[in-house]
């Protein structure tokens, strides 16, 4: 088993303790050191990084997975070619601090740059009261430090050299700046040196810069109030125009179905009309085979004849009976109804036959009665949909789509 070359105590480590940034080309890597210290190491191949965020939920879920979520823990942090830290970053690491980290107890941070260190040297001063957080200078004095407090049980460091006033003073003024812009603390206390002090002018200046942060956050307060009123609005807007369309659409697939239920009982009567007819043709033709059969016993083949000669090219009643309409059908119709509304069923009846190809002699003998008597038909219904000379009812039921 591995283990701390400083402590001597096992190091436990998983491939699935790293929690990626990839979109900031590095990783940062988990692992325990004996039953309650954590060691953080960003990883890249890079020579430089600038961190821009922290998982804190791939923490917590290493920490539910070593069974460590209740008790004292001690944070050890490698900043090792970090060069920047973004503010993003030092938003999360704050929230970690105050708000996820609830059971830490030291964070040492090594390896630190000067390019950062101001903004660790803030950190350390505005962690939380059961929160210790200092800096060293390398692994073996972050562990070292560590288990010195935890074998001290104190959790307050103690500076080799006391500070001075204005090492105090700088101190605060940096404390309270960092509170004001990271935490958002715009009602922070101040207390500043006396007035010939010559850091005084700078603690007036961070008060100004509160005010103006106080006079910011109350501008936006308004605009987010007045766009989140405009938002809502604008939300009721659509819902009601959605509803509207809604009720339009309804009400109009409720007239569409009306139209469809009507047209399928049209059809029904059709239906019926047709099987009518078709019994009364079979009767028609079971008599003029009987006639012909007589005819045939008299010996008038001559007569026979010319009988089967006039009814050669006639279209039966049973074949046009077992002509159904389908949904197409019925969607032609209802269009054809509301282009020329002056048609009567009889009319729209005879333009679906029509579009059907069925022959002027089929469509007379449906309607029992003579070939030019349909023929007199058709032109009425040519004047009455408006045709040309030049275009025909087929041609133009057929094209109508």
């Amino acid at each position: 088993m591995k283990r701390c070359p400083v402590s001597r105590l096992p190091i436990r480590e998983k491939p699935e303790w790293v929690a990626p940034h990839a979109e900031n080309g590095y990783d940062t890597v988990f692992c325990l050191i004996g039953d309650d210290i954590i060691h953080f190491v960003h990883r890249s191949a890079k020579p430089e990084i600038s961190l821009a965020g922290i998982d804190s939920r791939r923490f917590l879920t290493i920490l539910k997975d070593l069974n460590l979520s209740g008790i004292p823990l001690y944070l050890i942090v490698n900043f090792e070619k970090v060069t920047d830290i973004e503010y993003l970053y030092s938003k999360n690491f704050l929230n970690f601090v105050f708000n996820w980290g609830r059971n830490i107890r030291v964070i040492v941070l090594y390896n630190v740059n000067n390019e950062i260190r101001n903004d660790l040297d803030r950190f350390c001063l505005i962690a939380p009261e059961n929160v210790c957080m200092t800096s060293t200078g390398s692994y073996r004095e972050a562990v070292e430090k560590i288990l010195d407090m935890k074998k001290r049980k104190s959790w307050v460091t103690v500076e080799e050299n006391p500070s001075s006033g204005s090492t105090e003073l700088k101190k605060e003024l940096l404390a309270s700046m960092t509170r004001i812009s990271l935490l958002h603390i715009l009602n922070q206390q101040m207390h500043p040196p006396a007035p010939d002090h010559e850091f005084y002018p700078y603690f007036l200046a961070v008060e100004e810069f509160r005010k103006d942060m106080i006079a910011k956050d109350a501008i936006y307060r308004k605009k987010k109030i007045k766009l989140q009123e405009e938002s809502e609005r604008r939300r009721c807007e659509t819902v009601s125009r959605l509803q509207q369309q809604i009720s339009l659409h309804t009400g109009s697939a409720k007239e569409h179905e009306g139209r469809v239920t009507a047209l399928k009982k049209e059809i029904q009567r059709r239906d019926e009309e047709l099987q009518r007819l078709k019994i009364v043709e079979e009767k028609k033709s079971l008599s003029a085979e009987e006639i012909c059969r007589r005819i045939s016993a008299l010996g008038r083949d001559d007569l026979l004849e010319n009988i089967r000669q006039s009814h050669s090219g006639k279209k039966s009643i049973g074949d046009i009976a077992d002509l159904k309409l389908s949904d197409e059908d019925s969607i032609f119709i209802e269009k054809l109804k509301r282009l020329h509304a002056n048609l009567t069923e009889n009319e729209l009846h005879l333009c679906l036959l029509v579009r059907k190809k069925l022959t002027t002699k089929a469509i007379a003998q449906m309607y029992e009665t003579s070939t030019r008597g349909m023929e007199s038909i058709r032109y009425r219904l040519h004047t009455k949909l408006g045709l040309g000379k030049h275009l025909s009812i087929k041609a133009y039921l057929t094209g109508l789509q």
